[in-house]
């Protein structure tokens, strides 16, 4: 792991917005398609909106989630509505964006109509990853039943999870395919979530997920 701190958080979106782009260019030079898998919440949402605006060959880009609630894409609790909304305009309006689902909010649906669609966009070059201030990364949640499937080695491309005290299922990409990445990137901000992304390194991956996907990561931190 590598730790990153910046001053403050428009240095922070600035500086990590530059740093993808300028890895994206590089990795179009190699490649036909390169993709990008990238996280919902409202963190990233300053990052998403600079990185609209990089004068890249956006056609060439799939844009996939870590993970997605299952609920219908343009439902409110929706990552793909929320991508779309921040990241999908300006330059960046013509990127493939990956919907993982179609239709209703059935886990067996939402899994196989996601495995379909992301496929396109695997192997992956980059990861950009949030945490919650519990630890979880995409929708791996501390302790919770799904994770041993989610950590395993030959896991398929999306694992459903059934996250604690949450009001929908979730799919999220495994461990294995996000340490896959040719790059990743953590995003985090505030004094808590610094603390628990210490305190993760004492502890197991079943404890806090973040764990799992702390090697050869860069980490960009502001208060």
């Amino acid at each position: 792991m590598d730790l990153i701190e910046y001053k403050n958080r428009d240095t922070l979106f600035e500086g990590l917005a530059d740093l993808i782009q300028q890895t994206l260019a590089n990795f179009l030079e190699q490649a036909p398609t390169i993709s990008i898998a990238v996280p919902g919440g409202t963190t990233p949402a300053p990052l998403f909106e600079r990185l609209s605006r990089s004068d890249l060959d956006w056609s060439r880009v799939y844009v996939c989630l870590t993970d997605e609630r299952c609920v219908p894409a343009d439902h409110e609790r929706s990552n793909f509505r929320l991508i779309k909304q921040h990241l999908g305009k300006n330059n960046a309006v013509n990127a493939r964006f990956v919907k993982y689902h179609r239709g209703g909010s059935n886990p067996a649906d939402c899994l196989k109509e996601g495995i379909k669609a992301l496929s396109a966009a695997i192997p992956l070059d980059i990861a950009l990853i949030g945490m919650g201030t519990d630890g979880h990364v995409a929708s791996m949640f501390p302790n919770a039943e799904g994770l041993v499937k989610a950590f395993a080695p030959d896991a398929e491309l999306l694992i459903e999870q059934s996250p604690p005290n949450m009001p929908e299922n979730r799919i999220t990409l495994p461990a294995h395919l996000l340490n896959s990445a040719r790059m990743k990137h953590l995003l985090i901000t505030g004094e808590e979530k610094k603390q628990t992304l210490l305190s993760a390194q004492m502890v197991s991956k079943f404890e806090m997920p973040v764990n799992a996907i702390l090697a050869q990561t860069k980490v960009h931190w502001s208060a």
